[in-house]
This record gives C-alpha cells, structure tokens and sequence, in this order.
C-alpha cells in the first residue's frame, strides 16, 4: 500500500473496537424491551401474530430456520420486525 501512497492498515486498532461495537449492540435495556412487546404485541393482527409467534418460537428452539416477510408497502412489516427483535433481545 505504501507504493501507492496509502497508509497501512491499523489492524490493532481495528480488533480494540470491535468488542466495544459488539458491546453496543448487546447493551440493551432487556426490561424496557418485555415492556414494550408486552404493550404492543396485542396491537398486532392474526397474521403479524402468527409470523411473531413463528419467527420468536424458532429462535428459542434454536431451530435455525429462515423467514421472509413479503408483503404490501404499508402492511407493518418494520413495526412486526421490530417487536419480534425485541422479544428476541429481551431474552
């Protein structure tokens, strides 16, 4: 890279963030998330509940299936994805 006229890459520092990034994104409020599925898991409808239910019930059985929500612009896709993330990392 130096023939080029580019620096090297810093792989050192690169590794002492990591952890911190991963950090961040496991440092969740696990009460505020039981709060808010408990609130808004009833606002949900048949459908949006039973990819909910299916999608949560697989990752506690560590089933390791795959899920794709298809629908309309405007069916709460990102509201139902939401909600099923954070009954996922509340536990």
């Amino acid at each position: 890279m130096a023939n080029f006229g580019l620096p090297e890459p810093d792989f050192e520092s690169e590794l002492e963030v990591l952890p911190m990034i991963l950090q961040e994104e496991l440092n969740f409020d696990k009460a505020a998330l039981c709060d808010r599925v408990f609130e808004r898991y009833p606002t949900l409808n048949v459908e949006q509940k039973s990819i909910f239910d299916q999608v949560v019930g697989s990752v506690i059985k560590k089933e390791g299936k795959i899920f794709c929500l298809n629908a309309s612009g405007g069916s709460e896709k990102t509201y139902t994805i939401n909600l099923i993330l954070a009954e996922v990392r509340s536990q």
